[in-house]
């Protein structure tokens, strides 16, 4: 099992797909980044905000790149590696694995390097936006994106409503970084989610990959209408909304029971292409 997955780590990191994405999402933070000094300190300083919220998490004038991110989440990552046993089965490398490890282990290895590499490629520029943050703007800012004074944590900054709202005044940082997990936890669920639909269909890849954005894309919006917009993974993943945590939780065993029903399917039909 352990060099299954040292071979799958090795295979997934040496896509040219997995280089692609990787930069594509260094670049957009450091864009973010680069924005949010230049928003600023080409304005009145006086009124500039914490660092905790110059982030491409918080910032306004980088919303667009979050918001950006968080919708071509469940397209850009699975192009990462979820077409892997697709391939395998195209290029029939599988039949040659399978002479040397058991069916379970060969499925579950890709699906654990999948996850991790997703993880890993979505929460590294998000931390790395966040470290970078701390070099030009100050721990504590003198306006904020509720226009509140400083002076007034706990009261009217304050949302009951919004999920993790008291984190975020008292361990802003742990906030941010909070919410860095949940995205990446979400990119590498809706990687695994991709790779169990390739399991079952062999189309061709790339309709595949839209077909399944797009399936998601219009669950998120069903979720929005049938139940409220705070309910739609977008807004969750979202610093500051006001989303329920429940809602968030839903989203996870949702995606989880589903991934981890398609791969137990999977492995109790045995078929080897």
């Amino acid at each position: 099992m352990l060099n299954l997955l040292k071979m799958e780590f090795k295979l997934c990191l040496n896509r040219s797909e997995f280089k692609l994405i990787f930069l594509l999402l260094w670049v957009m933070a450091l864009g973010a980044f680069i924005l949010n000094c230049y928003r600023v300190f080409n304005t009145d300083l006086s009124s500039i905000r914490s660092v905790y919220e110059m982030t491409i998490l918080q910032a306004t004038s980088s919303k667009i790149i979050l918001s950006t991110e968080l919708i071509l989440l469940p397209f850009m990552i699975p192009l990462i590696y979820s077409d892997t046993y697709y391939s395998d089965v195209s290029n029939k490398v599988n039949l040659l694995i399978l002479t040397r490890t058991k069916y379970k282990y060969y499925i579950w290895s890709k699906a654990i390097v999948i996850f991790i590499v997703s993880f890993f490629t979505v929460f590294f520029p998000l931390l790395l936006n966040q470290l970078l943050s701390f070099i030009p703007f100050p721990l504590y800012g003198y306006d904020n994106r509720f226009a509140l004074p400083t002076y007034d944590i706990g009261i009217q900054n304050y949302d009951a409503n919004a999920m993790f709202d008291l984190l975020r005044l008292t361990h802003p940082f742990l906030y941010n970084v909070l919410f860095s997990l949940f995205i990446s936890i979400f990119a590498g669920l809706f990687s695994l989610l991709a790779f169990s639909v390739f399991l079952f269909l062999k189309k061709n890849k790339f309709v595949v990959f839209l077909t399944f954005f797009l399936a998601v894309v219009l669950f998120n919006l069903l979720i929005s209408m049938v139940f409220s917009y705070r309910s739609s993974f977008t807004t969750l993943l979202t610093p500051g909304n006001t989303g329920s945590f429940y809602s968030l939780l839903v989203w996870l065993i949702f995606s989880v029971s589903m991934i981890f029903l398609c791969i137990t399917a999977k492995i109790k039909k045995m078929t080897i292409e």
